[in-house]
């Protein structure tokens, strides 16, 4: 019973706070800045939970795993949001992929052959198409493969809808991270372009919180 209010009330939270910065990006009744750290505070929020969530015997491995992700979740966030860092928060959603990926394994860390060489791959088709290549792009090509590999073995196996949901939700956002920063590697007419920035700027955070707070009660 305890567990079960805890979990309402911190939906219930997460949904003020997520209704609140999607009325202030959609509308602009309060300032940008304002935005940035409610959508702070929903992760903050989720790390929090994932925190004093109790456990027993059975659940205790993988409570400290989802921890651990939630935990460098928060890492990444910090600096995507609230600095310029952004090498280091995409190296930090990393190891949060690789913890669901763990996790999804039965706490084994197999099979992360497959995902060095498509990410080779990736890279060599970077290179013949000879996009601008820098750090930041050849570390979140690797992100993106993770969580695209995290995503497919969940939905083929579906062991637990709540974090196959948080799963699709997270890609769904990255997708729209990435044509909110496609013009930094590729040409886009600046008409198409103004219409992504202005759907995407929204939806990335229309999806990223729902995802954190469904892997947080999964």
């Amino acid at each position: 019973m305890e567990r079960n209010w805890k979990k309402a009330m911190f939906i219930g939270i997460e949904g003020i706070v997520y209704s609140t910065f999607i009325l202030i990006d959609l509308f602009g009744i309060s300032s940008r800045q304002n935005s940035i750290y409610l959508k702070y505070s929903g992760i903050l929020l989720c790390f929090f939970y994932v925190c004093f969530m109790e456990k027993n015997e059975e659940n205790k491995r993988d409570i400290f795993v989802l921890r651990l992700a939630i935990g460098f979740t928060l890492i990444s966030d910090t600096f995507l949001l609230l600095t310029e860092y952004n090498e280091w928060g995409v190296s930090s959603f990393v190891v949060v992929q690789l913890c669901y990926w763990y996790r999804l394994h039965k706490y084994q860390m197999v099979d992360l052959g497959v995902t060095f060489l498509l990410w080779i791959a990736v890279v060599v088709g970077i290179s013949i198409l000879r996009l601008s290549v820098d750090f930041l792009l050849l570390i979140t090509s690797f992100y993106f493969i993770c969580l695209l590999r995290n995503v497919i073995y969940s939905l083929v196996h579906r062991e637990n809808k709540l974090f196959t949901i948080g799963l699709v939700l997270f890609l769904c956002c990255d997708v729209n991270v990435g044509l909110f920063n496609l013009t930094q590697y590729v040409s886009v007419p600046a008409e198409i372009y103004r219409v992504l920035y202005a759907c995407s700027s929204v939806l990335i955070w229309v999806f990223y919180l729902p995802s954190q707070v469904c892997l947080s009660v999964s």
